[in-house]
Order: C-alpha cells, then sequence, then structure tokens
C-alpha cells in the first residue's frame, strides 16, 4: 500500500473516531435525568459544581491526588503510593501528580516512577479497576496524615452513615472541569440493589456503590477517594464509573472496593516490579484512546 493510501485511511479512521465520540457524548447527555433536590439542599444550590459537589474543606483531603493531565485523581496511601483506578493508567501513566490539590495548578508536585495495576484488570470492565502509581523514592511524601484503609467490609456497618467523595471533574456530561476541588455527600447503597443496576458488570464483594441526591461523579473524578465522613478517615473505595454517565438519575456510581483489595495493596508497598510501559508518542495514542474508549463504553451500558 502506498503512503498516500496510508494517508487517506489513517484519516478515514481519525474522522471515524471523532464521530463516535462526538456520538456517544450526545448519546449520553439525552439519559442524564435531574434528581429532586430537597428544600434546604435548594438553598445552597448555587454552589453546585462537579454534579452536585460544593467546593471541599481543604483540610479533610490533604491525600487527594490529581494526575498532572488532570484527568484522573488518586488517594497518597503511603510516603510512595497513590491508590488509583486502573483505568486510569491504561497505556500510560501521568508522569507527575499533585499532591494535596486543591485547585488545578497547586498542590506538591511529585515524579512518578511507575504503576502497577491489578493484574486480572480487564479493559474496559469495573472488575478489578484498582491500579498503585509508585512515586520516585526522593519524591516521598511523609508530612500528611493518610487515610486508614478499609479492611473488612460490613453491610451493616455503612448502613445509614454519610460517605465522602472529593473530585475535580466535569460539572455535567459535556460540561466543564471544576476549577477547584469538590466534595460530595452520599449515601450507601447495598449490594443487592446495586446489582439490579449493573447486572454482572459488577461482582459483589469487590464494589461498593453509593448515590447522592441529583449528584454524583464524573469524568476527571475517576482513580478518587470516597472516604467515611467520620473520623478517623477509612478510605472505603476508588472511583471507578456508572452506568449513565454523570450523576445518572437511576443508577448509583460504582466503587471498588478497598476492603477487597487491600491485601494486594499492601504488598505494593514492597514490590518494586511495574507494569511495562510503552514508549514514545504511541503510548500517548493508547493512552488517549484507552480512557476515551473506556468513558464511551460506560454511555452504552445496557
Amino acid at each position: 500500500m502506498s503512503s498516500s493510501s496510508n494517508r487517506r485511511l489513517v484519516g478515514r479512521l481519525l474522522l471515524l473516531w471523532q464521530f463516535v465520540v462526538a456520538y456517544a457524548a450526545a448519546a449520553s447527555d439525552t439519559k442524564l435525568r435531574e434528581r429532586q433536590l430537597q428544600p434546604e439542599e435548594l438553598e445552597d444550590s448555587s454552589t453546585f459544581d462537579l454534579v452536585g459537589a460544593v467546593t471541599a474543606i481543604p483540610e479533610i483531603f490533604p491525600f487527594f491526588t490529581l494526575f498532572a493531565n488532570g484527568e484522573c485523581a488518586g488517594t497518597l496511601i503511603s510516603p510512595t503510593r497513590v491508590l488509583t483506578s486502573a483505568s486510569c493508567v491504561q497505556g500510560s501513566h501521568p508522569d507527575t501528580v499533585r499532591v494535596g490539590a486543591t485547585n488545578r495548578t497547586d498542590g506538591r508536585e511529585v515524579r512518578v516512577r511507575c504503576a502497577k495495576s491489578h493484574p486480572l484488570y480487564v479493559w474496559p470492565k469495573f472488575q478489578y479497576d484498582i491500579a498503585v502509581l509508585k512515586i520516585n523514592e526522593k519524591d516521598r511524601v511523609d508530612d500528611i496524615e493518610f487515610p486508614v484503609l478499609n479492611r473488612v467490609f460490613s453491610e451493616p456497618s455503612f448502613e445509614g452513615q454519610p460517605l465522602l467523595v472529593a473530585g475535580m471533574g466535569r460539572n455535567t456530561t459535556t460540561g466543564y472541569a471544576a476549577e477547584h476541588l469538590m466534595q460530595l455527600l452520599y449515601g450507601f447503597v447495598p449490594e443487592a440493589e446495586c446489582k439490579r443496576f449493573y447486572g454482572d458488570d459488577i461482582t459483589l464483594g469487590l464494589h461498593v456503590c453509593a448515590d447522592g441526591v441529583r449528584a454524583g461523579t464524573c469524568f476527571g473524578d475517576s482513580g478518587g477517594p470516597l472516604l467515611s465522613d467520620l473520623l478517623p478517615r477509612i478510605l472505603v473505595g476508588v472511583v471507578s464509573g456508572a452506568v449513565g454517565g454523570c450523576a445518572d438519575a437511576y443508577a448509583p456510581d460504582v466503587y471498588s472496593s478497598v476492603a477487597a483489595f487491600a491485601d494486594w495493596i499492601d504488598d505494593q508497598e514492597d514490590d518494586e516490579s511495574c507494569d511495562r510501559e510503552c514508549v514514545g508518542c504511541l503510548c500517548s495514542f493508547y493512552s488517549f484512546m484507552g480512557r476515551t474508549g473506556y468513558q464511551i463504553s460506560r454511555y452504552f451500558t445496557p
């Protein structure tokens, strides 16, 4: 095949990809339904940003970590480990992240040595959607209080307990990303009820589901923390996704359960091996294609 034919083929593929992305965005937008706010919530609705969230109190989230490209988030769980979602590091990992970020320019910039995804994760599934970023030793962070990893999950212990999520993702499916760290109070959704929405897309025991009032996570929040709203802060889950886009009115958000992966997370503290990294411009290309395709797949989840 001639070089001109190759160029035409690449051009057609890029146009096709742009059409798919645009169609997915339009389709997901029609799925959004507003939740009914309570009167007391309407009083504060002017502060809504990241799909129902309010500006975060920085002191609560010193461990919140923002990827350099702003596409994902994570939680610093030790001086050299950031917990995030495996879908955030498909194809590549960020060169740097910002620990303690409260907006898109502040926070402590640290260099990422490599990433380790759970070995059973298969894109674009919800199962095993968890990964650890490994920070360069000389950039280690020792002077903050890390959240406590949840190690035993019991539904009765979470029923009625408020949960807290933080992020800087979009404020609507097709909207702009938040400029400041936002926080959102959530309610726990029992596994059986969550399973009714997602069926085989989730596995009981591997996931935690939570839901808000006309509120939820959106693109850019993936990998971020789901925490107990009580002290000490317990890291309960890692943002994974939702079936209907952002803050779908009927489906709860899905989080990878930290308790289910606590042993694997512990093993990464001493394991110095890393996933094989991609090289050169293909790295960025595969990373973009992987994350965009992952988002599109969520739009069309039945």
